[in-house]
């Protein structure tokens, strides 16, 4: 069962990590985020973990330790964060 999770959030930890997957492997960034503002399915100053599958024709995302990222999505049985994230600083007009 999943949770609906609406946040604004501090990125607190990044990392690459290579996982395999039938005769290959695949790349997944995986970041820990810290809630600043909780609108929805949150609290303040949780941990949430977000998991981004790295594809062949995508480019690794530039992220920034500190720097504030806006949330919406699920958050699944397995703790993990599906959905948008983007960063807060962006007009979201």
């Amino acid at each position: 069962m999943s949770k609906a999770v609406v946040a604004k959030v501090q990125l607190t930890s990044s990392k690459t990590e290579d996982v395999p997957v039938n005769k290959g492997k695949i790349s997944k960034l995986i970041a820990e985020v810290q809630v600043i503002e909780a609108i929805k399915g949150t609290q303040k100053s949780s941990k949430i973990k977000v998991e981004v599958a790295l594809h062949s024709c995508s480019s690794e995302p530039k992220l920034a330790v500190s720097q504030t990222y806006f949330l919406a999505g699920s958050i699944g049985a397995d703790g993990i964060f599906q959905g948008e994230w983007k960063n807060s600083e962006l007009d979201l007009k």
